[in-house]
């Protein structure tokens, strides 16, 4: 039998999502805790990995069980005995050739910034930055949008397709915080970290308005894109057929 389960957790004191030998992450976690309560190695597959420090609002892992278990049942005896940094927020059974990644139609984060300095009990889940330029910021954050080569905004060595589709970007605003929703059919690696870390230096005034636009049609030359902070970043939602 195969269960979807939607999850969310606080990245804060985890190496990111994937197994790593010798470090504490959401995977090890997980399974561990499946381990404990089935009696039997169970391994996990999520609709995709978070890098250390990043959050999830609503990320999803399946796995296979040998026998069938109401889905009220896994979800209260997880969350009675996984860490407190993580929940289990809704279990449903599905289709065995259905698959947490392979299975994903589009995925949605959001990255929160403050406009306010942040206390020590709330400085792992926004950032803050002085003097940012918010409306040039919001301007250029609508340049993502469409189908665009990403790969000045991901890992240099990236062996799969670049091109992506962002299909929006949504953006809250109050007197304290600012946040930009981004939706799309995929993600590379650090491609939402490099987004926000270009609208910070477009904040700043380290790069022009355009400069998305001007990487995206290969008239930039001096691409340099810092990685905004891993805290502020919330993998929101997984969407499936």
């Amino acid at each position: 039998m195969r269960y979807l389960c939607e999850i969310s957790y606080d990245g804060t004191k985890y190496n990111g999502f994937q197994k790593q030998p010798n470090k504490k992450t959401i995977q090890r976690e997980i399974e561990q805790t499946l381990c404990s309560v089935f009696k039997k190695e169970i391994k996990i597959f999520a609709s995709g990995r978070t890098d250390k420090g990043v959050h999830a609002i609503g990320q999803c892992i399946h796995f296979d069980l040998e026998f069938e278990i109401k889905r009220n049942q896994i979800r209260e005896i997880l969350n009675r005995s996984i860490s407190k940094d993580i929940v289990i927020k809704k279990v449903k059974k599905v289709s065995d050739n259905f698959h947490a990644r392979h299975s994903a139609t589009s995925k949605k984060y959001v990255y929160k910034i403050s406009k306010k300095s942040l206390s020590v009990f709330d400085r792992n889940y926004s950032i803050y930055i002085k003097n940012l330029d918010y409306e040039k910021m919001k301007e250029a954050a609508l340049d993502f949008v469409g189908n665009h080569d990403y790969k000045n905004f991901s890992k240099n060595d990236i062996p799969k397709p670049t091109n992506k589709t962002i299909f929006a970007v949504k953006i809250t605003e109050s007197k304290r915080s600012l946040s930009f929703e981004i939706h799309g059919n995929s993600f590379l690696k650090y491609m939402v970290r490099k987004m926000i870390g270009t609208l910070l230096d477009i904040g700043k005034g380290k790069k022009d308005k355009d400069f998305i636009k001007k990487v995206f049609s290969n008239r930039e030359k001096n691409i340099n894109i810092p990685s905004a902070p891993a805290c502020g970043l919330y993998l929101k939602k997984v969407y499936y057929k």
